[in-house]
């Protein structure tokens, strides 16, 4: 007769436990991957906006009391301008452009 162990429940206790370890990969915070991966997006986009708008000026209507003005801030000069007319905003951005 042959002697046989049966070690397979042996085997598959340590196995269960080696996969709880790796099942389950403990990461803080800060370096789990999809935080990571947002992360890298929201700072690669930044560095685009900043590399293709850098020298742009930046408009937005506002409303100062009743009156609607136009706010301009040139980010070369760092200014921030008004204007309460289109046109004259126009004007001040192609003088801009031509210097």
């Amino acid at each position: 007769m042959h002697s046989y162990t049966d070690n397979s429940n042996l085997f598959d206790a340590r196995s269960h436990g080696l996969g709880a370890l790796i099942g389950r990969p403990r990461y803080t915070t800060a370096y789990h991957p999809s935080q990571l991966g947002r992360l890298l997006s929201r700072a690669s986009q930044s560095v685009i906006h900043w590399l293709t708008t850098g020298s742009m000026p930046r408009v937005s209507k506002e409303m100062q009391g009743d009156t609607e003005v136009w706010k301009v801030h040139d980010p070369v000069s760092h200014c921030t301008r008004y204007f309460d007319h289109e046109d004259a905003l126009r004007v001040w951005m192609e003088a801009r452009y031509y210097q």
